[in-house]
């Protein structure tokens, strides 16, 4: 992993519960984005991406064994604290500690990549495999239907393909760490940080996400 570029905190922020989520408590979570670059040239691959994570206050220090990844704009937060009789723990940032965190999540994050050499693709980062190996089958079934793929020739791509998706593990000298922002959240405890749902609630009515 690369040097950092900076780390910027950002001001504390307090999560009111969503509906019908009431709490008497808030509990202190660190909320961090980091804009990252993963480059691995045999595969062709220099991505940049968002990485968000939350991590949990545990006696008054950073559990960073429990993060969770975070969907930080799921929700509005105003900056602020809760009432210091709501607050369910301390918290406290400064630069020593944001940049501890930020080294200690991207340490270890492992994501991975997977490749169909056969049809030329690679999947983004973190994409489940299940997810390309039906991104592939989706391109392969385009390619027959449209006649590229004929013959002996098509026959041994078409079995390539199914056969094999190959699965490496972005080691940490290929991440770049660009920037990352810390900031204090304080959550509910009916309310923790994660990630969005796949169906938004909106006006009481459920959306799809698209």
């Amino acid at each position: 992993m690369l040097a950092v570029a900076r780390i910027d905190l950002l001001p504390t922020r307090f999560h009111p519960c969503g509906r019908g989520h009431a709490s008497r408590t808030f509990h202190p979570w660190l909320e961090v984005s980091t804009r990252l670059r993963v480059s691995v040239d045999s595969w062709a691959v220099d991505a940049t991406l968002w990485r968000r994570w939350a991590v949990p206050f545990r006696g008054g220090a950073p559990a960073i064994a429990d993060a969770v990844v975070f969907d930080s704009g799921r929700r509005a937060g105003a900056v602020g604290e809760p009432a210091p009789e709501l607050r369910a723990g301390e918290a406290e940032l400064d630069d020593a500690r944001a940049e501890e965190v930020v080294s200690g999540l991207l340490a270890g994050w492992r994501p991975e990549l997977h490749r169909s050499a056969a049809l030329g693709l690679v999947s983004e980062i973190g994409e489940p495999r299940d997810a390309f190996r039906r991104r592939c089958q989706a391109a392969l079934g385009e390619a027959v239907r449209g006649g590229a793929l004929q013959g002996d020739a098509g026959v041994a791509t078409v079995q390539a393909v199914r056969a094999s998706i190959e699965t490496r593990v972005v080691e940490p000298a290929a991440i770049e760490l660009l920037a990352a922002r810390v900031g204090i959240g304080w959550f509910g405890a009916a309310d923790q940080p994660g990630e969005a749902d796949g169906e938004l609630m909106i006006a009481g009515q459920v959306r799809t996400r698209r």
